[in-house]
Order: structure tokens, then C-alpha cells, then sequence
């Protein structure tokens, strides 16, 4: 974000990958790259997240003794 934001951090930041002969086409590159994996590793987090919910849900609906039982 200061990358955007802060002409002197942007400075700063591309010295720094100029240094390591990185510009602005490499790291577009890599993103583009880590883009299709992240998204991937979005959808298992959020099924992941979905399953755990449904089973927690499931926990406490045995608890309270089935699921037609509403909370008072």
C-alpha cells in the first residue's frame, strides 16, 4: 500500500528490488503466478470455514437435544 500511497516509500521500494534486479514487470509477474494459487488456497479456507460452522452448528443443536429446538 505505501507502494501507492508514499512517493517516498515508493522510491525506496524500487531501489530496493532494483537491487535485486527486480522491476515492475517481475513482480507482476510473480503476482499474476501466485494469483491462480491464492485463489485456490481462498476456496479450501472457505470450505474449510463452512464445514467447521456446519459441525459446530451440528455439536450444539445434539446439546441442546436435536434440531427443532429454538432458544428461549
Amino acid at each position: 500500500m505505501s507502494w501507492r500511497i508514499d512517493p517516498i516509500a515508493a522510491t525506496e521500494i524500487d531501489a530496493r528490488l532494483a537491487a535485486y534486479r527486480f522491476d515492475h514487470h517481475a513482480i507482476s509477474e510473480v503476482y499474476v503466478q501466485a494469483r491462480e494459487v491464492l485463489v485456490l488456497f481462498e476456496g479450501l479456507l472457505n470450505a474449510a470455514q463452512t464445514k467447521r460452522i456446519l459441525l459446530l452448528r451440528e455439536i450444539r443443536n445434539q446439546r441442546l437435544g436435536g434440531p427443532l429446538h429454538r432458544p428461549r
